[in-house]
């Protein structure tokens, strides 16, 4: 198997390269819905501490609509990478689905906290939506 080093000590098989970068980016290019896939958990194996894998199959749990699996994967990129935006908006989102809406809203202030722009609507929104509750 061929392995790419990227100075820093780690080296990552070029499959799990592939896996992390290049199919998330070719599946926004041509419109695809990410879809699980046993490259996820193979690409795991090379490179556990890769936070882009777990995000990517949280994408592809929260496309077939399974919400806690997304979740989890989220947050075990969050876990990796506490700074992730994308995953604590992706997570916001699955929580909002299952109407978890306090849990929703504390991963948007999270991103507000780090100092991410968000939208003032969807703030608003949810936490309308927490009042109601």
């Amino acid at each position: 198997m061929m392995r790419i080093s990227f100075g820093y000590g780690s080296r990552y098989s070029w499959y799990a390269v592939t896996v992390v970068f290049h199919l998330p980016a070719v599946n926004k290019i041509i419109g695809a819905v990410p879809v699980y896939s046993q490259d996820y958990e193979q690409a795991l194996r090379i490179t556990p501490r890769s936070p882009d894998v777990y995000y990517n199959r949280g994408l592809a749990y929260f496309y077939k609509q399974d919400y806690d699996k997304a979740i989890a994967d989220y947050t075990q990129a969050l876990l990796l990478n506490p700074r992730y935006s994308n995953a604590y908006h992706n997570r916001a989102i699955a929580y909002y689905m299952k109407k978890e809406y306090q849990k929703a809203l504390a991963d948007i202030q999270r991103m507000q906290h780090l100092e991410f722009k968000i939208d003032d609507k969807l703030l608003k929104a949810l936490r309308d939506k927490v009042t109601a509750e």
